[in-house]
């Protein structure tokens, strides 16, 4: 299982929240299901300084229009992912998980170190 998906189940949540989750997911990122779309929405729901910095990174890469680095995963940063996994060769989802994040954070290093002396 993901993180987000062990913490809700070992935090004794209530029962209907994984499938709550899911419902978000799957209504939010449409190409997923069952714990990836747990997983998407509870990382999007509780996680927003992970989404803080995914946005100041996509606006390191030249996000257009610039993102607002507020933690929100709406819709312009939903299309800004999208972007960068279509410019990328990803599987085009919406959503910053693994692959997404860590590729992101691939591009940003590769960018620094172009610009070093």
């Amino acid at each position: 299982m993901y993180p987000i998906v062990n913490a809700v189940t070992n935090a004794n949540a209530p029962p209907d929240l994984i499938p709550l989750l899911e419902r978000i997911g799957t209504t939010v990122f449409p190409q997923l299901s069952g714990v990836s779309a747990q997983t998407a929405a509870g990382g999007i729901i509780f996680n927003t300084e992970l989404t803080r910095s995914m946005q100041a990174d996509l606006n390191k890469l030249g996000a257009t229009p610039p993102l607002v680095v507020d933690g929100i995963y709406g819709p312009a940063t939903k299309q800004a992912a999208v972007k960068f996994q279509t410019a990328h060769g990803l599987a085009v989802d919406g959503w910053a998980g693994p692959v997404t994040t860590a590729a992101i954070a691939t591009a940003v290093k590769a960018r620094l170190n172009d610009r070093a002396f």
